[in-house]
């Protein structure tokens, strides 16, 4: 993606700092941007051309309540630390468990977690914001620089990864589909499915799995451990090393985009979207020859013991709402020349739109686009619902007058 140069970054180390920037900002015609972690993969969003990064990086503290149910947390800390630092206590908190982003963009974006089947997202288990926000509203109202989170008891679990060839292409679609219809039998089960393209003759299915009790091949898994695997990581182990495992191996430096929607689950749709996948992407590679290309099509479920958690406390921004179970969606491409920017983004812009198209012809699109792993030409707000919007803009005029953000 393009690199933007900021003409200088602050790093505040408290509110006051923040409050003196923005009081000269506003009466200068200086544009800011505001950056906790800086994962977002697109131009801009959380960085600026000429303009002042404000760099929360220094905001990055791990307080325990006097009880331990609660925790604050710096929107700088990114939640690798967060959970070895829960690990020593046997605690843990609803955050993501992609453990190299930081802890604010993922929870103002929602923050699905392997715990979000018993727990609700992770926007869900914020009790308290420091400055003002909405859970699940994105950054859209001010800078949000702590976060007061409830904790949970947490022992051993057990997860990891597997990986599949080819051959076991349709045993693994089904098994997350039905996978996703039996949430409600055992809440204590997360998965997510991720087929990834290599240039090449490489391809693979990489079930990911955290079961959180130690118990290993619980039988909600059986559709995914029972087949004979290439290579198995699944073990016993603390939260915090298997959060950590699933970004040992990322390179950093690649160009990169997300692309997402969301589905109400059904056994036909993911067969489809592999093929579509598969065609679309045989004939990009047939036309343009793209450096260190990969494409993942990755299946996250949300079970129907997810959406009702979110819906406990009074619901959230997001306005997840349904009946039936629901699969989010994602294309993650990677490439290392920024030249071939233009070329992969059309690629998967088609991809998701035929994708969509085809989940709207079948009458099982839903409106949720997940804002965390949502493109910038797409528009994660508009899936919140009629209601959920008004109440943002309301809350945006009441909070940001002068609208230094907007929805």
């Amino acid at each position: 993606m393009r690199v933007l140069e900021p003409t200088c970054v602050f790093s505040p180390a408290s509110v006051t700092d923040i409050l003196i920037t923005l009081n000269k900002l506003e009466d200068t015609p200086c544009k800011f941007a505001v950056r906790s972690g800086g994962q977002g993969p697109f131009a801009g969003s959380s960085n600026i051309q000429d303009g002042v990064l404000i760099d929360l990086v220094s905001i990055n503290e791990i307080t325990f309540s006097a009880d331990r149910n609660s925790l604050v947390l710096g929107s700088g800390q990114i939640w690798n630390v967060v959970y070895a630092t829960l690990d020593k206590q046997d605690l843990v908190v609803i955050g993501t468990h992609t453990g190299d982003v930081s802890v604010s963009g993922s929870l103002l974006g929602g923050a699905m977690s392997s715990q979000s089947n018993l727990h609700g997202w992770g926007c869900d288990n914020v009790l308290s914001h420091e400055i003002v926000s909405l859970r699940g509203g994105g950054g859209n109202f001010g800078i949000v620089t702590r976060f007061t989170v409830k904790t949970y008891r947490q022992d051993l679990i057990w997860g990891g990864g597997i990986v599949f060839e080819m051959a076991q292409l349709a045993t693994l679609i089904d098994g997350i589909v039905n996978f996703t219809n039996q949430g409600v039998l055992d809440p204590k089960a997360h998965m997510a499915l991720a087929f990834v393209y290599y240039k090449g003759p490489y391809k693979d299915w990489k079930p990911f799995m955290e079961y959180v009790e130690p118990i290993i091949n619980p039988p909600i898994f059986h559709n995914f451990t029972s087949l004979p695997s290439v290579t198995n990581t699944m073990k016993i182990d603390i939260f915090g090393n298997n959060s950590a495992a699933s970004v040992a191996n990322d390179v950093w430096g690649l160009q990169e985009t997300f692309w997402t929607f969301t589905y109400r689950n059904d056994p036909v749709l993911p067969h489809l979207i592999w093929v579509q996948c598969q065609d679309g992407v045989n004939a990009f590679l047939t036309v343009h020859q793209v450096a260190g290309f990969t494409v993942a099509c990755i299946f996250a479920p949300m079970s129907i013991p997810m959406i009702q958690q979110g819906l406990k406390n009074g619901g959230n921004a997001m306005g997840i709402s349904a009946e039936t179970p629901l699969m989010l969606f994602l294309f993650q491409l990677t490439w290392n020349d920024a030249a071939d920017e233009e070329v992969v983004l059309n690629l998967a812009q088609s991809l998701i739109a035929q994708t969509n198209d085809t989940a709207h012809s079948m009458d099982i699109n839903y409106p949720y686009i997940h804002l965390n792993h949502a493109a910038t030409q797409q528009n994660p707000p508009w899936g919140y619902g009629e209601g959920n919007l008004e109440k943002l803009r309301v809350t945006s005029a009441k909070y940001d007058p002068k609208v230094s953000s907007e929805i």
